[in-house]
């Protein structure tokens, strides 16, 4: 049976989160509409799609403060991308899922930028 300092510990005015004794939760971000995948670059930048607003955005904390020091574009005008994955060997390739398709882009990782995009497959529409 728990003792009183297994307790979980009460929510707070930035975060209703309510954690167990040890544990602890910081905003990394805040005011990301329609945020939806998040997927770690191979040189640990968090990437995130923002559905509604139909772009990938990079959250990088470069000065390793525990916030995001910025947000990046790193590919928009998309069709709800709800999917996000990664594949590096020679080079790397960010495969993002949007609402009717799958799509493969060279991923510049010096500038967190998404380019040459090309269809691998269809999806249907309508979920």
């Amino acid at each position: 049976m728990p003792d009183k300092t297994d307790k979980p510990k009460e929510g707070n005015k930035e975060s209703p989160l309510v954690l167990p004794s040890g544990f602890s939760a910081s905003v990394f971000a805040k005011d990301l509409t329609g945020a939806r995948v998040m997927a770690f670059d191979p040189a640990g930048n968090l990437m995130v799609s923002l559905t509604s607003q139909g772009k990938i955005v990079d959250l990088s904390d470069k000065n390793g403060d525990g916030k995001a020091d910025e947000e990046i574009t790193v590919v928009d005008k998309l069709n709800n991308p709800h999917g996000l994955a990664f594949r590096c060997a020679d080079k790397c390739v960010l495969y993002i899922a949007e609402s009717h398709r799958v799509m493969a882009y060279d991923y510049d990782r010096e500038n967190l930028k998404a380019i040459n995009g090309r269809k691998i497959a269809d999806l249907p529409e309508g979920g």
